[in-house]
This record gives C-alpha cells, sequence and structure tokens, in this order.
C-alpha cells in the first residue's frame, strides 16, 4: 500500500571525481531534509544541508565511503551548493 505522497527536489546532479574515483552525486531536498545518492555506487543516505559538511561526511561514511572521500565529497556539495545559490542571485563565480 502507498501512503501520503511527499515532493522532492533535486538540487544538483553532477560527476564529482574524489580521490582518483568518480561519484555521479545527485543532492536533494525531501519533506524531511536532504539527500545524497551516487547511483553509480549504488548508495544513498540521509543529509543535512550543504554547509554542514562535518554531518554529510559522517553518512557517507556509513554507506560505504572512505573517511577523506566522505569528507572531500561533502565539501564538494558544499560548494556547488555555494555555486549555484551564487548563481541563482546573478553573483559570478
Amino acid at each position: 500500500m502507498v501512503g501520503r505522497l511527499f515532493d522532492a527536489s533535486v538540487i544538483f546532479e553532477a560527476n564529482i571525481e574524489v580521490n582518483g574515483n568518480l561519484f555521479l552525486t545527485i543532492y536533494g531536498s525531501h519533506a524531511n531534509g536532504y539527500f545524497i545518492a551516487i547511483p553509480n555506487w549504488g548508495v544513498c543516505c540521509e543529509a543535512a544541508s550543504a554547509e554542514d559538511v562535518f554531518y554529510n561526511a559522517e553518512k557517507l561514511r556509513s554507506v560505504k565511503l572512505s573517511e577523506k572521500s566522505a569528507h572531500l565529497l561533502a565539501n564538494a556539495i558544499k560548494q556547488m551548493v555555494a555555486k549555484l545559490r551564487a548563481e541563482q542571485r546573478g553573483v559570478a563565480v
């Protein structure tokens, strides 16, 4: 049985290379917060706002990534979201 439907949205989808590995990264929001999906690695996890690098890195570690890769990927997500927000405000990046 399908329950209540909620809105979800993708904030960005990008190929991010970290430590020589390619991560097809989808960062988005849903009714209860944010998520990070990495389909080419077969993983997905809950996330916080992009600015919370520590939390997002810990969540990425819990699904398969090394500590270094998780931290670098969480930082890349923060940078991508900052870039998107700056572009939406019309600020050159």
